[in-house]
């Protein structure tokens, strides 16, 4: 039987789990064995309790690889294993056991799995599931204090375009009395650009959506390119009809000029809506646009946006 091992690393919340889970999915449960490295946790009943929760379990050395590695060797000699079980509440391992057939698939999970050589080269396929450090931390909190801490996770959460389709979008739409052309929209979580897009264009299919998408290595907080970020869950490409490319110091200068010109407190992520929606305007003959200002200016106080006003 030709077994396939794939590795499947990242940092803690990253994501790897629910990864996992797909996968599993995909090829089913009769054909893949998960091993998990965190099963192979050294264990450590010379040491007490307290002396056990002071280790670092985030180094290579916490875990007993080479035991992994001898069972993923004998899995793919077609050999039966039995993987320990750790204990996250007694910082040990516990006694019993968790048996393990071969399988046609074999997927490896864990933060440093790619650190030790021979388990690497075991591996046919490789996947490094990454996410922005403090998603990773906010997902690290709930999981350690559950009853303590709650996360809405707007990236993944259907309520964050939900409240734009089923409220923002009926505003613009009773205000404009229908007459909108073009809607002009910054992405960032994307929930109110995707809850928007959807509502409009069931109620006028011919509108255009025009997204005001920051360019590579942007520093416009708020504001997400997608081919370098965390692509949001709830994001669709196809409910966004043109993107306009925006460097970040002409969405900081437009803000500025919004907040002297037209006395409206934008933000630099508005500033980026802007000019997306000048663009549209000027690349067309007629039409009502409208554009949505997703942000104040009162959080870059302290930053160089605001230089300019200092004398």
């Amino acid at each position: 039987m030709k077994v396939t091992v794939i590795g499947v690393a990242g940092g803690t919340g990253s994501g790897k789990s629910t990864l996992v889970k797909r996968l599993q999915e995909a090829f089913g449960e009769n054909d893949v064995a998960t091993l998990c490295h965190d099963y192979y946790y050294k264990a450590h009943p010379e040491l007490t309790y307290e002396e056990r929760t002071k280790l670092n379990y985030d180094h290579p050395q916490a875990f007993d690889t080479d035991m992994m590695v001898a069972h993923i060797r004998a899995l793919k000699e077609n050999v039966p294993i039995e993987h320990p079980v750790y204990s996250f509440v007694e910082h040990d391992r516990l006694p019993q056991r968790v048996a393990v057939k071969p399988s046609k698939v074999i997927i490896v999970d864990g933060i440093l799995i790619f650190e030790n050589k021979e388990l690497r080269d075991m591996m046919d396929i490789k996947v490094f599931v990454d996410t922005d450090a403090d998603i990773r931390l906010a997902r690290r909190m709930v999981a350690e204090n559950p009853d303590k801490y709650y996360m809405p996770d707007q990236f993944a959460n259907a309520a964050n375009y939900l409240t734009h389709y089923e409220n923002t979008a009926i505003e613009i739409w009773q205000q404009t009395e229908g007459q909108i052309d073009y809607l002009v929209c910054a992405v960032g979580t994307s929930g109110t650009l995707m809850g928007l897009s959807r509502f409009l264009h069931t109620m006028k299919p011919d509108i255009k959506v025009v997204c005001a998408h920051p360019t590579r290595g942007h520093y416009i907080q708020g504001l997400k390119n997608m081919e370098e970020a965390i692509v949001p869950q709830i994001y669709d490409p196809s409910l966004i009809d043109r993107q306009e490319m925006i460097e970040s110091e002409e969405a900081i200068e437009m803000a500025r000029q919004i907040i002297a010109r037209e006395g409206i407190f934008a933000g630099m992520s508005s500033g980026a809506a802007m000019i997306a929606a000048i663009r549209t305007a000027q690349n067309i003959e007629s039409g009502n646009i409208v554009v949505v200002f997703p942000d104040r200016a009162e959080k870059y106080l302290s930053t160089t946006m605001f230089d300019p006003f200092a004398d």
